[in-house]
């Protein structure tokens, strides 16, 4: 996010402060050196002291590339098998603060894979194909990560898949897994995984059609056609396959297959909005953009809010709340706070959020 998208809705004085501030990466204490050097007043560094904390609290144990990069690390010494197990249970009890659960999947897989625990493999392998890749759109992409270690983060990420191939047996999973972990990490800077076999347009045909690995991975289905054929025929694999009893029992996560097909028939509708209550319950950050992307429907919207009043408020309104209370979740923040800034919502906690991020402080 470049300083000049929202130079319109900042003053002069705070635009002089944050180019000010904007001097490379320090740390806290260099931080709020630097605010005491440029006469901040005492309350406003107090209050940066207390957003720093609040940011730091809520993302202990949160998954990062540098986890993942020490994992990656780690995994490439010999190791006792006892050893391993170990060094698998002390990273879990340091995760447990995670919200971005598409993130916690995918740990789940990269976990599995070192623990060689073949039922485990095979069931965080099915769990990841159910995520949208979009879900972790923003986590490769933090400004705070360079290039340098993007790209050593996704050479690692390589070699470790790689290396564990084999321990996917079925040849169709892994060809799923493969392409999903491109279409998640690779795609979005640019680059493609190599262990990732391009699926021909005959080959999604084929595939999605499978017993075992089609029909209930319809979704994940329908995101590899997008873009390689019309549009309507890759609808069709949500016409076909996202029936009543379906989307009855979807996961709440899954259902960002709404803001494509909406079916017209009464008992469809009524179970959608059944869904959608059980969705409206959920506090994570994906649910709830799904959830608002939902209600940009003013049909939706009004079902919404007889299930829960909390959504009769302006969708404006809905929104401003959602992406304030994302701004402590590392895996969200620069997203969550873009959308402030385009929604026009900015105030003095935002400005020192901005600023906090330019300069590195929020790692």
């Amino acid at each position: 996010m470049k300083i000049k998208s929202c130079k319109s809705n900042l003053n002069s004085e705070w635009i002089a402060k944050i180019n000010a501030f904007k001097q490379g990466k320090l740390d806290e204490l260099g931080f709020i050196q630097l605010m005491k050097s440029y006469k901040i007043p005492k309350d406003e560094i107090a209050k940066v002291q207390e957003l720093i904390q609040t940011w730091k609290k809520g993302n202990q144990g949160a998954i990062s590339i540098d986890n993942w990069i020490d994992f990656f690390n780690l995994y490439a010494e010999e190791l006792p098998k006892e050893k391993k197990y170990m060094k698998i249970k002390e990273y879990l009890n340091k995760r447990n603060t995670e919200k971005n659960e598409g993130l916690r999947a995918v740990d789940d897989f990269i976990l599995s894979l070192y623990s060689d625990n073949y039922a485990w493999i095979k069931r965080s392998s099915k769990k990841m194909l159910t995520y949208h890749p979009q879900s972790l759109r923003y986590f490769v992409q933090r400004n705070k990560n360079s290039e340098e270690k993007i790209k050593n983060f996704l050479n690692l990420f390589n070699k470790y898949l790689i290396s564990n191939e084999r321990k996917l047996d079925d040849p169709l999973l892994r060809l799923m897994i493969q392409n999903q972990i491109n279409s998640m990490f690779f795609v979005p800077m640019g680059v493609q995984l190599e262990m990732a076999k391009s699926l021909s347009l005959s080959d999604l045909r084929q595939n999605s059609s499978s017993h075992i690995w089609g029909v209930s991975y319809f979704d994940f289905w329908f995101n590899q056609f997008l873009g390689r054929t019309s549009f309507e025929e890759s609808q069709d694999i949500l016409d076909k396959n996202l029936t009543t009893q379906t989307l009855s029992g979807l996961e709440t996560w899954r259902l960002w297959v709404l803001l494509f097909t909406i079916k017209g028939e009464d008992s469809w509708r009524k179970v959608m909005i059944k869904k959608l209550g059980e969705l409206s319950k959920l506090k994570d950050p994906l649910s709830r953009e799904i959830l608002i992307s939902l209600m940009r429907d003013s049909t939706i919207k009004s079902e919404l809010s007889k299930v829960n009043s909390d959504f009769s408020y302006p969708l404006f309104r809905i929104e401003r709340q959602h992406y304030r209370e994302c701004l402590n979740n590392r895996s969200l923040f620069s997203y969550c706070l873009s959308r402030l800034i385009e929604l026009g919502d900015i105030d003095n906690t935002v400005i020192w959020f901005y600023v906090l991020d330019q300069v590195g402080v929020l790692q």
